[in-house]
């Protein structure tokens, strides 16, 4: 829920970052299960939210690493550093600053997010929401609520300005 770069400069937001995304986590789930008519929504919440919610933060993990390999494996395998290469001034800057800057760095975070994205979709349909008290149709369509307001969006906020 909250910028890398905040959590990394003050540790102690993590535990208000992973009690705002269970909160996010549990909203849309039952948003999502109430819209789609589920029976049960407590037992049904009870059985999935844990599952939701580690699927979640693991998949906007996947993003937060690939962007970092993005932006830092270059620049660590490259003999130009950071010193101004294509990819440094292109990619890994705008990726870490302004990812709307250039549009390498704006497809480079796109990307980090459609990962994560469909991570979010996976886990949640394969396993979170494997024991929800529905048919498969009804299960895709939680997941892709789910996909749809918990994707990490947050990637291109700009982090300077």
């Amino acid at each position: 829920m909250l910028p890398l770069w905040l959590l990394l400069v003050m540790p102690q937001l993590w535990g208000v970052s992973l009690a705002l995304s269970l909160v996010v986590d549990i909203v849309v789930l039952f948003v999502a299960m109430k819209y789609y008519a589920l029976r049960d929504i407590r037992g049904n919440m009870r059985r999935c939210i844990l599952k939701v919610w580690i699927s979640g933060l693991v998949a906007d993990f996947a993003g937060v690493l690939l962007a970092v390999g993005m932006t830092f494996l270059p620049m660590w395998l490259s003999n130009e550093g950071v010193n101004g290469s294509w990819w440094v001034n292109e990619v890994a800057v705008p990726m870490l600053n302004r990812p709307t800057e250039t549009l390498p760095g704006f497809l480079g975070i796109l990307l980090c997010v459609g990962v994560s994205a469909a991570l979010i979709y996976l886990l949640n349909y394969k396993w979170a929401l494997r024991r929800l008290d529905a048919d498969d149709r009804l299960r895709g369509r939680v997941a892709v609520a789910m996909t749809l307001f918990t994707t990490p969006y947050l990637f291109f906020l700009p982090t300077i300005d």
